[in-house]
Protein backbone atom coordinates (compact mmCIF):
# COMPACT_ATOMS: atom_id res chain seq x y z
CA UNK A 1 0.00 0.00 0.00
CA UNK A 2 1.01 3.63 -0.29
CA UNK A 3 3.46 4.57 2.46
CA UNK A 4 2.40 6.89 5.30
CA UNK A 5 -1.23 6.83 4.23
CA UNK A 6 -4.16 5.41 6.15
CA UNK A 7 -6.63 3.08 4.52
CA UNK A 8 -9.95 4.62 3.57
CA UNK A 9 -12.91 2.24 3.92
CA UNK A 10 -15.93 3.35 1.89
CA UNK A 11 -19.30 1.85 2.86
CA UNK A 12 -22.21 2.54 0.52
CA UNK A 13 -25.58 2.01 2.19
CA UNK A 14 -28.93 1.67 0.43
CA UNK A 15 -32.08 0.95 2.41
CA UNK A 16 -35.59 1.36 1.02
CA UNK A 17 -37.39 -0.83 3.54
CA UNK A 18 -37.33 -0.37 7.35
CA UNK A 19 -37.49 -4.15 7.76
CA UNK A 20 -34.16 -4.43 5.92
CA UNK A 21 -32.37 -1.75 7.93
CA UNK A 22 -30.29 -4.39 9.74
CA UNK A 23 -28.51 -5.07 6.46
CA UNK A 24 -27.26 -1.48 6.31
CA UNK A 25 -25.99 -1.54 9.91
CA UNK A 26 -24.25 -4.91 10.07
CA UNK A 27 -20.76 -3.90 8.90
CA UNK A 28 -20.63 -1.01 11.34
CA UNK A 29 -21.08 -3.40 14.26
CA UNK A 30 -17.66 -4.97 13.66
CA UNK A 31 -15.83 -2.56 11.35
CA UNK A 32 -13.33 -1.68 14.08
CA UNK A 33 -12.41 -5.34 14.42
CA UNK A 34 -11.59 -5.55 10.74
CA UNK A 35 -10.15 -2.05 10.34
CA UNK A 36 -9.35 -0.61 13.77
CA UNK A 37 -7.20 2.28 12.50
CA UNK A 38 -8.73 3.08 9.11
CA UNK A 39 -10.55 6.17 7.99
CA UNK A 40 -14.15 5.01 7.51
CA UNK A 41 -16.74 6.90 5.49
CA UNK A 42 -20.37 5.84 5.19
CA UNK A 43 -22.08 7.18 2.08
CA UNK A 44 -25.83 6.78 2.22
CA UNK A 45 -27.18 6.26 -1.28
CA UNK A 46 -30.67 7.69 -1.07
CA UNK A 47 -32.01 5.53 1.76
CA UNK A 48 -35.26 6.10 3.60
CA UNK A 49 -35.13 9.01 6.03
CA UNK A 50 -34.08 7.38 9.30
CA UNK A 51 -31.21 8.40 11.62
CA UNK A 52 -29.99 4.88 12.39
CA UNK A 53 -27.24 4.68 9.77
CA UNK A 54 -25.79 8.08 10.69
CA UNK A 55 -25.86 7.27 14.40
CA UNK A 56 -24.19 3.89 13.84
CA UNK A 57 -21.46 5.55 11.79
CA UNK A 58 -20.83 8.19 14.44
CA UNK A 59 -20.65 5.52 17.14
CA UNK A 60 -17.56 3.96 15.52
CA UNK A 61 -15.87 7.23 14.57
CA UNK A 62 -16.86 7.03 10.90
CA UNK A 63 -17.74 9.92 8.67
CA UNK A 64 -21.20 10.09 7.16
CA UNK A 65 -22.75 11.78 4.16
CA UNK A 66 -26.03 11.36 2.32
CA UNK A 67 -26.35 11.64 -1.44
CA UNK A 68 -28.99 11.22 -4.09
CA UNK A 69 -29.05 7.66 -5.34
CA UNK A 70 -26.45 6.77 -7.98
CA UNK A 71 -25.62 3.36 -9.47
CA UNK A 72 -23.13 1.37 -7.42
CA UNK A 73 -20.66 1.11 -10.30
CA UNK A 74 -20.64 4.88 -10.81
CA UNK A 75 -19.88 5.41 -7.13
CA UNK A 76 -16.97 2.98 -7.34
CA UNK A 77 -15.62 4.45 -10.55
CA UNK A 78 -15.60 7.99 -9.18
CA UNK A 79 -13.94 6.89 -5.94
CA UNK A 80 -11.15 5.09 -7.77
CA UNK A 81 -10.60 8.21 -9.87
CA UNK A 82 -10.35 10.72 -7.01
CA UNK A 83 -9.16 8.89 -3.87
CA UNK A 84 -5.48 9.44 -3.05
CA UNK A 85 -4.99 6.88 -0.29
CA UNK A 86 -5.30 3.09 -0.02
CA UNK A 87 -8.94 2.25 -0.64
CA UNK A 88 -11.26 -0.52 0.49
CA UNK A 89 -14.85 -0.83 -0.68
CA UNK A 90 -17.01 -2.58 1.92
CA UNK A 91 -20.65 -3.57 1.64
CA UNK A 92 -22.86 -2.75 4.65
CA UNK A 93 -23.72 -6.42 5.33
CA UNK A 94 -20.35 -7.80 6.46
CA UNK A 95 -19.20 -9.29 9.75
CA UNK A 96 -15.53 -9.05 10.71
CA UNK A 97 -13.97 -11.66 12.97
CA UNK A 98 -10.32 -10.57 12.83
CA UNK A 99 -8.24 -7.65 11.72
CA UNK A 100 -8.03 -7.62 7.94
CA UNK A 101 -4.60 -7.95 6.36
CA UNK A 102 -5.08 -6.87 2.77
CA UNK A 103 -2.72 -8.11 0.02
CA UNK A 104 -0.19 -5.72 -1.50
CA UNK A 105 -1.59 -6.14 -5.00
CA UNK A 106 -3.26 -3.85 -7.53
CA UNK A 107 -6.72 -5.17 -6.66
CA UNK A 108 -7.86 -7.99 -4.39
CA UNK A 109 -11.13 -9.50 -3.25
CA UNK A 110 -13.20 -12.64 -3.00
CA UNK A 111 -13.34 -14.50 -6.29
CA UNK A 112 -16.84 -15.48 -7.32
CA UNK A 113 -16.55 -18.05 -10.11
CA UNK A 114 -18.57 -18.14 -13.27
CA UNK A 115 -21.96 -19.61 -12.38
CA UNK A 116 -25.60 -19.80 -13.40
CA UNK A 117 -27.41 -17.13 -11.42
CA UNK A 118 -30.93 -18.10 -10.39
CA UNK A 119 -32.00 -14.51 -9.75
CA UNK A 120 -31.15 -13.12 -13.19
CA UNK A 121 -31.35 -16.43 -15.07
CA UNK A 122 -28.00 -15.71 -16.69
CA UNK A 123 -24.58 -17.22 -17.03
CA UNK A 124 -22.78 -14.79 -14.73
CA UNK A 125 -19.09 -14.25 -15.33
CA UNK A 126 -16.34 -14.45 -12.72
CA UNK A 127 -15.33 -11.36 -10.78
CA UNK A 128 -13.71 -10.17 -7.58
CA UNK A 129 -16.78 -9.47 -5.50
CA UNK A 130 -17.26 -5.82 -4.65
CA UNK A 131 -18.50 -6.59 -1.12
CA UNK A 132 -14.90 -6.27 0.14
CA UNK A 133 -12.47 -4.99 -2.44
CA UNK A 134 -8.94 -3.80 -1.67
CA UNK A 135 -7.23 -1.25 -3.91
CA UNK A 136 -3.91 -0.20 -2.31
CA UNK A 137 -3.16 2.43 -4.96
CA UNK A 138 -6.36 3.74 -6.58
CA UNK A 139 -4.48 6.09 -8.89
CA UNK A 140 -2.40 3.25 -10.29
CA UNK A 141 -5.55 1.20 -10.89
CA UNK A 142 -7.27 4.21 -12.45
CA UNK A 143 -4.46 4.54 -14.97
CA UNK A 144 -4.75 0.85 -15.83
CA UNK A 145 -8.51 1.23 -16.31
CA UNK A 146 -8.11 4.29 -18.52
CA UNK A 147 -5.42 2.58 -20.59
CA UNK A 148 -7.57 -0.50 -21.16
CA UNK A 149 -10.68 1.52 -21.95
CA UNK A 150 -8.76 3.72 -24.38
CA UNK A 151 -7.50 0.63 -26.15
CA UNK A 152 -10.96 -0.94 -26.19
CA UNK A 153 -12.93 2.28 -26.62
CA UNK A 154 -16.46 0.89 -26.31
CA UNK A 155 -15.76 -0.66 -22.90
CA UNK A 156 -16.55 0.42 -19.35
CA UNK A 157 -14.75 -1.91 -16.97
CA UNK A 158 -16.81 -1.18 -13.85
CA UNK A 159 -20.28 -1.08 -15.36
CA UNK A 160 -22.50 -4.21 -15.19
CA UNK A 161 -24.01 -5.43 -18.41
CA UNK A 162 -26.21 -8.24 -19.75
CA UNK A 163 -25.82 -9.45 -23.33
CA UNK A 164 -27.37 -12.25 -25.39
CA UNK A 165 -25.11 -14.85 -26.98
CA UNK A 166 -26.36 -17.68 -29.19
CA UNK A 167 -29.85 -17.33 -27.79
CA UNK A 168 -28.76 -17.27 -24.13
CA UNK A 169 -28.17 -14.36 -21.80
CA UNK A 170 -24.84 -13.68 -20.12
CA UNK A 171 -24.09 -11.20 -17.37
CA UNK A 172 -21.06 -9.26 -16.22
CA UNK A 173 -21.88 -7.90 -12.77
CA UNK A 174 -20.20 -4.79 -11.33
CA UNK A 175 -16.45 -5.06 -11.85
CA UNK A 176 -16.59 -8.32 -13.80
CA UNK A 177 -15.34 -6.66 -17.02
CA UNK A 178 -12.37 -5.34 -15.03
CA UNK A 179 -11.55 -8.80 -13.72
CA UNK A 180 -11.85 -10.21 -17.21
CA UNK A 181 -9.46 -7.57 -18.54
CA UNK A 182 -6.72 -7.45 -15.91
CA UNK A 183 -7.35 -10.26 -13.43
CA UNK A 184 -6.62 -9.63 -9.76
CA UNK A 185 -5.70 -11.34 -6.51
CA UNK A 186 -8.28 -13.76 -5.08
CA UNK A 187 -8.64 -13.90 -1.30
CA UNK A 188 -7.58 -17.18 0.33
CA UNK A 189 -6.76 -16.97 4.06
CA UNK A 190 -8.51 -13.59 4.19
CA UNK A 191 -11.86 -15.37 3.85
CA UNK A 192 -11.58 -16.64 7.42
CA UNK A 193 -11.43 -13.09 8.78
CA UNK A 194 -14.90 -11.98 7.71
CA UNK A 195 -18.25 -13.12 6.34
CA UNK A 196 -20.77 -11.57 3.98
CA UNK A 197 -24.46 -12.41 4.29
CA UNK A 198 -25.29 -11.25 0.71
CA UNK A 199 -28.42 -9.29 -0.23
CA UNK A 200 -28.47 -7.39 3.06
CA UNK A 201 -30.64 -4.62 1.65
CA UNK A 202 -32.73 -6.47 -0.90
CA UNK A 203 -33.25 -10.10 0.08
CA UNK A 204 -37.01 -9.94 -0.54
CA UNK A 205 -36.40 -9.21 -4.21
CA UNK A 206 -33.96 -12.10 -4.65
CA UNK A 207 -35.32 -14.85 -2.41
CA UNK A 208 -38.45 -15.63 -4.40
CA UNK A 209 -36.33 -16.62 -7.40
CA UNK A 210 -34.03 -18.98 -5.52
CA UNK A 211 -34.50 -22.72 -5.19
CA UNK A 212 -36.21 -23.76 -1.93
CA UNK A 213 -33.03 -24.96 -0.22
CA UNK A 214 -31.11 -21.77 -0.98
CA UNK A 215 -34.11 -19.63 -0.03
CA UNK A 216 -34.38 -21.35 3.33
CA UNK A 217 -30.67 -20.93 4.04
CA UNK A 218 -30.72 -17.26 3.10
CA UNK A 219 -33.67 -16.71 5.43
CA UNK A 220 -31.88 -18.50 8.28
CA UNK A 221 -28.74 -16.40 7.82
CA UNK A 222 -30.67 -13.14 7.63
CA UNK A 223 -32.80 -13.98 10.65
CA UNK A 224 -29.62 -14.47 12.69
CA UNK A 225 -28.11 -11.27 11.31
CA UNK A 226 -31.26 -9.39 12.25
CA UNK A 227 -31.84 -10.67 15.76
CA UNK A 228 -29.46 -13.44 16.75
CA UNK A 229 -25.93 -14.36 17.82
CA UNK A 230 -23.63 -13.26 14.99
CA UNK A 231 -21.01 -15.82 15.99
CA UNK A 232 -23.32 -18.48 14.53
CA UNK A 233 -22.59 -17.02 11.09
CA UNK A 234 -18.84 -17.46 11.26
CA UNK A 235 -17.66 -19.43 8.25
CA UNK A 236 -20.82 -19.17 6.18
CA UNK A 237 -18.57 -18.32 3.23
CA UNK A 238 -17.87 -22.04 2.92
CA UNK A 239 -21.57 -22.81 2.39
CA UNK A 240 -21.76 -19.99 -0.12
CA UNK A 241 -18.79 -21.42 -2.01
CA UNK A 242 -20.66 -24.71 -2.31
CA UNK A 243 -23.67 -22.87 -3.72
CA UNK A 244 -21.51 -21.38 -6.46
CA UNK A 245 -19.82 -24.70 -7.17
CA UNK A 246 -23.17 -26.42 -7.52
CA UNK A 247 -24.12 -23.83 -10.12
CA UNK A 248 -20.86 -23.60 -11.98
CA UNK A 249 -21.70 -23.18 -15.66
CA UNK A 250 -20.19 -22.71 -19.05
CA UNK A 251 -21.85 -21.27 -22.15
CA UNK A 252 -23.60 -24.57 -22.81
CA UNK A 253 -25.15 -25.09 -19.40
CA UNK A 254 -24.21 -26.70 -16.10
CA UNK A 255 -21.00 -28.73 -16.05
CA UNK A 256 -19.41 -31.20 -13.69
CA UNK A 257 -17.73 -30.03 -10.50
CA UNK A 258 -14.51 -31.72 -11.61
CA UNK A 259 -14.07 -28.83 -14.05
CA UNK A 260 -14.38 -26.16 -11.37
CA UNK A 261 -10.82 -26.09 -10.06
CA UNK A 262 -9.21 -25.86 -13.48
CA UNK A 263 -11.47 -22.99 -14.51
CA UNK A 264 -11.63 -20.81 -11.38
CA UNK A 265 -8.49 -21.41 -9.36
CA UNK A 266 -6.38 -18.76 -11.08
CA UNK A 267 -5.94 -15.45 -9.34
CA UNK A 268 -5.39 -13.42 -12.47
CA UNK A 269 -2.34 -11.76 -13.95
CA UNK A 270 -2.05 -8.57 -11.93
CA UNK A 271 0.07 -8.31 -8.83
Amino acid sequence: MQSNSKVLVLILTWCKDPDALYGSLLTLKTIRIGFPDADVMVVDNGSIDVPDIRLAAEAVGAGYMKQNEVPHWQFMRKAIEIVRQPLVFADPDLIFWDRMKMPETLIAGRLIPQFFDEYTQTLTHARLHTSLLSIPDPQKLWQVIRTEESRMWESDLLRPIMLPSNGKWERWDTGAPLYGAIGGHAFTTELDSYDHIFCGSHLKYVAEKLNPTARSEFKRVHDIARTGDLSKLRGIWKLQEQYFKDRYADRYGLVGLDMLSSNTATTGSVS
